[in-house]
């Protein structure tokens, strides 16, 4: 079941990829409304309310990407467990399986969806790809488990941290934001402790991973089902902007324009996680005064920055989930083919050989060439 859950987490932003590519590639050839006085029709991609729902889907179709190595480790944990039979975390390693698999599936099914209405009449139509995306991309929330069944899994969890700190007794590493918590809401202090950032701070990685941790701390200790929901939820968001932080700055060194393009896309993910006209959950940056009201302005200014610097970015960011050489936007099939056949593993590595790879040539082709082996074909 675990594994299970683990595939189905990370397969769950490939649908979710798909439909982004689908949405925004229509919407930079869909054209409607006059622009600017009287001239000709422009690219629906330019409205701010298209934009704003075409780039949030992207960035979390990133986001939801970027959780597969923490998934991939999970498995393999939950391999050594199996063959171990030392079943000590296996409790933890159910409860982030729950999360990650609740959190990445209705993602993607509700951003799915977004994507296909985002192409009005056209996205119904079944010739688009549209509605055999979605229903794949809905599926998997029910899957091993329904998402607020997972939800309601995860908060029980936290909740039993909760009442193991109060009685002084460990819990696991991977929980230290409720040990941080806890201790914040012991000082006087902790309980005053507001969010300092103003204007273009918020843009930096730490202050969005800062405030959305204050989020997950607060929310955590409520009773009330619906709230141990929206704490759970809390909890799995900052999970996946940590794995995003760290997957956008394992690209720092490779290319500055890749590298300036997925932070743009990490910071508008984190940033509309606080404050999204759908969200039922941004009044808990506020409730505590950790957030005040020219701050949550800043940062809806930060958001229409982004939008606009992530404009001329947008087939870009969906031809990666093409994983296509010969289905480029641009036409360049064979200088794509060379390039990324030249970043192959196997290719770097005969690179800095000098040429040759003795792993292969050694194990398949020398003795696939020797005297013997011919006699006998």
């Amino acid at each position: 079941m675990l594994h299970a859950r683990s595939t189905i987490a990370a397969g769950a932003g490939f649908k979710l990829a798909q439909a982004a590519t689908i949405a925004t590639r229509y919407s930079v050839v869909r054209e409607q409304g006059q622009g600017i006085g009287d001239g000709p029709e422009m690219p629906i991609i330019h409205y701010r309310s298209q934009n704003f729902r075409l780039f949030t889907i992207i960035a979390r179709s990133y986001a939801v990407h970027f959780t597969r190595d923490t998934l991939e480790h999970l498995k393999k944990g939950l391999k050594h467990i199996a063959s171990s039979h030392y079943y000590t975390s296996m409790g933890l390693d159910h409860v982030l399986l729950a999360r990650f698999k609740a959190w990445n599936t209705q993602v993607a099914s509700v951003g799915a969806e977004d994507g296909r209405k985002s192409c009005g009449g056209h996205g119904f139509v079944l010739t688009s790809g549209l509605p055999s995306i979605v229903a794949e991309a809905t599926a998997p929330a029910i899957f091993e488990g329904e998402n607020y069944v997972m939800y309601q899994q995860v908060g029980r969890y936290l909740l039993k941290c909760w009442d193991n700190l109060k009685l002084g007794k460990l819990i696991y590493s991977r929980m230290d934001i409720l040990r941080e918590a806890f201790t914040q809401l012991q000082s006087i202090q902790g309980k005053q402790q507001c969010c300092r950032a103003f204007g273009t701070e918020f843009p930096n990685p730490d202050t969005q991973y800062a405030i959305l941790k204050h989020c997950a701390a607060a929310d955590a200790f409520s009773y009330d089902l619906m709230e141990i929901i929206a704490a759970a939820r809390a909890c799995i968001e900052l999970l996946v902007l940590q794995d995003f932080i760290n997957g956008v700055e394992s690209t720092s060194t490779t290319d500055a324009a890749i590298y300036a393009a997925l932070s743009r896309l990490r910071s508008l993910f984190a940033l509309t996680t606080i404050t999204h006209p759908q969200s039922y959950d941004a009044i808990s940056f506020v409730e505590d005064q950790h957030l005040n009201a020219k701050q949550m302005r800043d940062i809806r200014c930060c958001v229409s920055g982004l939008l606009d610097e992530l404009l001329p970015d947008a087939i870009a960011l969906t031809d990666a989930s093409l994983r296509s050489a010969v289905g480029k936007y641009d036409g360049n099939m064979y200088e794509t083919l060379m390039s990324w056949t030249r970043q192959m593993p196997i290719n770097r590595g005969m690179e800095r050989a000098g040429g040759t790879c003795e792993v292969a040539w050694n194990t398949w082709i020398k003795p696939s060439l020797s005297p013997e082996l011919r006699g006998k074909l």
